[in-house]
């Protein structure tokens, strides 16, 4: 069974009775970089969830509730939440005394923007 598909050609009936020239619609320019576009879906989901944990975790420790881990947190951070980390602990004053935050997050930060500033061939 073959898994690709031809992509199907067709004319276009137009309103006014025109039919428009066959196009091979897969040729056609996207108006986003598809992976542009996924990278950036994914850095804007990682960030909100890093800062997101961050706030939670505060509201969590005022209560003395149970609370999300250190290394969570960290993870958070590597895996390209390094800004919502960073912004989570500016704003919500947590984790800005334990010094593994303190320079681990700004760390990643910066590792991040570097990254990011070579894939993006600027």
């Amino acid at each position: 069974m073959n898994v690709f598909v031809k992509p199907v050609e067709q004319e276009l009936t137009l309103c006014h009775g025109e039919k428009t020239p066959d196009v091979n619609r897969t040729q056609m320019p996207l108006p986003v970089d598809i992976p542009q576009f996924a990278l950036c879906a994914y850095l804007l989901l990682a960030n909100l969830a890093a800062f997101i944990a961050y706030g939670v975790d505060k509201h969590r420790a005022r209560r003395h509730a149970w609370r999300i881990p250190e290394a969570t947190l960290l993870g958070l951070a590597a895996i390209g939440g390094s800004l919502g980390a960073w912004l989570g602990m500016k704003t919500f004053y947590h984790k800005t005394l334990h010094w593994k935050f303190r320079i681990v997050v700004p760390l990643l930060l910066f590792l991040h923007a570097v990254l990011l500033y070579y894939i993006s061939g600027l």
